[in-house]
This record gives structure tokens, C-alpha cells and sequence, in this order.
């Protein structure tokens, strides 16, 4: 697979619902890749009405938002000194589904987590490069390609989405 229409095909459930932009670089795009094969193997034959809600890089780090059950998922983020914490309260009723949406987060939080290790750009190994007030993840290569204005797209072209 190698952009997010392909993907959109092949998990269209997934995109199917209201959102509010959903932007994937192409560096984090085969993390997100095993990701939805990650969530739709989860789930099953009953899909639960799962579908992404904003896809989006924040503190040079992806952020992904879903609805499951037509309930959307609620974060905080605080940024320290010593980084980013987010706080997802829950909105679960039942006990399934508060089960389920804690089985997803921690798909997404693992997948969270690697972005904060690869490149934006490439999907290299990369750090956090902070350059005028502007958080992203790159491979050294693409830090000082930053620096030179040179920096290629981090995002797919509007006719591959």
C-alpha cells in the first residue's frame, strides 16, 4: 500500500464517519498502515461503528482520534519542560466497551510513541528537532535540510489522500 486512498479502500469503515481532518505524513504512513490492520483484526466481524475522527502531527509527535459506538474519545495534552503527557479520560457505560476502547488506545499509544522516533519525512530513525518554535521528528538529514528551507512534503498530495 502506498498512500492513504489505498488504505481508505481497503479499511473504508474506518474513514467512513464525520471528521475533522485526517492528515497522515508519509513518514509515519506504514506505522498507521499496521495500525488499521491492527484495529480492524481487534474488532472483528463487528466493527462498532470505529472510524477515525483526526489523524494529525502535534508536538512534532501523530495524534490519532477515534469514535467507537458514535462516542468520540476525549484527550488533554500538557507540555512541561519534561515533554508532552496526555490525558484520556474515559467515556465508556459498559465494561466491554470500556475493555475494547482501552485494547484500541493501546494500539494507538504504541503507535504514538514510535512517531517520536522516525522521521516526519522518511519514516527514518529521527529525533525531535526544534527550529523556529516548531516541533517535528527527523532523521538528521532532513534536520538540516530544515534548516536550509529544503525540507521536502511530510504530506501526501491532495490526490493521493
Amino acid at each position: 500500500m502506498n498512500n492513504p486512498k489505498q488504505l481508505k479502500a481497503r479499511f473504508p469503515y474506518q474513514f467512513a464517519g464525520k471528521n475533522i481532518g485526517l492528515s497522515i505524513s508519509r513518514g509515519w504512513f506504514l506505522l498507521f498502515e499496521k495500525l488499521c490492520e491492527d484495529i480492524d483484526h481487534l474488532l472483528g466481524d463487528d466493527k462498532h461503528d470505529f472510524h477515525w475522527t483526526q489523524l494529525k502531527e502535534k508536538f512534532g509527535a501523530a495524534r490519532f482520534y477515534f469514535a467507537l459506538d458514535g462516542k468520540s474519545e476525549m484527550f488533554i495534552d500538557f507540555i512541561s519542560p519534561h515533554g508532552v503527557k496526555t490525558v484520556r479520560p474515559t467515556t465508556a457505560k459498559h465494561e466491554t466497551e470500556a475493555n475494547l476502547r482501552q485494547q484500541i488506545q493501546a494500539l494507538i499509544n504504541k503507535a504514538t510513541s514510535s512517531t517520536n522516533r522516525l522521521c516526519i519525512v522518511c519514516g527514518e530513525p529521527g529525533a525531535v528537532d526544534q527550529f523556529e518554535n516548531y516541533l517535528l521528528v527527523l532523521c538528521k538529514p532532513h534536520a538540516d535540510l530544515r534548516r536550509l528551507d529544503q525540507l521536502p512534503p511530510a504530506w501526501f498530495e491532495e490526490d493521493e489522500q
